[in-house]
């Protein structure tokens, strides 16, 4: 019986393991680049940085598309910045996602993971366009506090900061939980077993708490009958429905396309 209760553990405690490391894994995971692209009719560009109502000086622009190559290597992520003082009556939204959606952006395929950073002059707002999986990793609230950390310096003209800290954003959010890192689980898994491993080997005799002495009063060598008697019992269930963070605004672009996203005016 030790034995048997001893290998329980073992394989209790190697399942733990081998959990923790798939999610581990699982969390790290990305999408890998393919070679041929379903491009026919975009405009095909290596271009990152569209600064059409010219808010960023030449050499800062040359320091974002370095940025911007250097952090979509990074994160598996494509990002755009594009600046506008003509929204062509459109909204900053639909103007974000048909400039996406026309260009060859996405870092699997076109119209993929992506991130499209967009200050609209003409509309006077700031506007983020999501696409792949950037719509599941930059929820509303990330969105919000992402903004939040440029929005002064927004407000003040220094629209290359803005955009170099909205930059930022991308590698402290993509692929990343809202909630708890996945890594996490490997380590509660790993120090569960453990322990519960450790505490069979410390337990493994056992005690002696019941003699023939137990259950004779004091003084006695009298035995007194007990009986235990079990009514039956009805446990009714229900489903607790849980929240989860959901994108920052998903829908469909003018070229039918999905989109997340959001913005803030200034």
């Amino acid at each position: 019986m030790k034995k048997y209760l001893i290998t329980i553990a073992c394989i209790f405690a190697i399942s733990g393991i081998l959990f923790g490391i798939s999610l581990a894994k699982k969390s790290n995971q990305v999408t890998e680049t393919v070679e041929q692209r379903a491009n026919e009719g975009l405009i095909v560009t290596d271009q990152r940085v569209f600064d059409q109502a010219d808010l960023i000086l030449e050499e800062d622009e040359t320091k974002l598309q370095e940025k911007i190559e250097r952090t979509r290597s990074e994160t598996h992520t494509d990002i755009v910045v594009l600046t506008t003082n003509d929204a062509e009556g459109k909204s900053s939204m639909a103007y974000a996602d048909d400039f996406y959606d026309v260009h060859d952006f996405g870092y699997e395929d076109s119209h993929g993971t992506g991130i499209l950073f967009l200050i609209d002059m003409d509309n006077r707002e700031i506007w983020f366009s999501t696409s792949g999986d950037c719509m599941k990793y930059y929820t509303s609230s990330r969105i919000d506090s992402a903004i939040d950390q440029v929005y002064e310096k927004l407000k003040a003209g220094e629209y290359y900061q803005v955009f170099d800290g909205c930059i930022d954003s991308v590698p402290r959010y993509m692929y990343r939980n809202n909630t708890v890192n996945p890594i996490w689980y490997f380590w509660i898994a790993l120090v569960v077993s453990i322990c519960f491993v450790v505490y069979l080997i410390v337990n493994r005799g056992g005690k002696v708490t019941v003699t023939s002495d137990t259950y004779l009063m004091p003084a006695s060598k009298e035995v007194y009958k007990r009986s235990d008697f079990h009514y039956d019992t009805v446990v009714t269930t229900r489903v607790i429905e849980s929240s989860s963070g959901g994108s920052g605004g998903g829908h469909t672009s003018s070229g039918g396309f999905s989109h997340g996203g959001g913005g803030r005016s200034f």
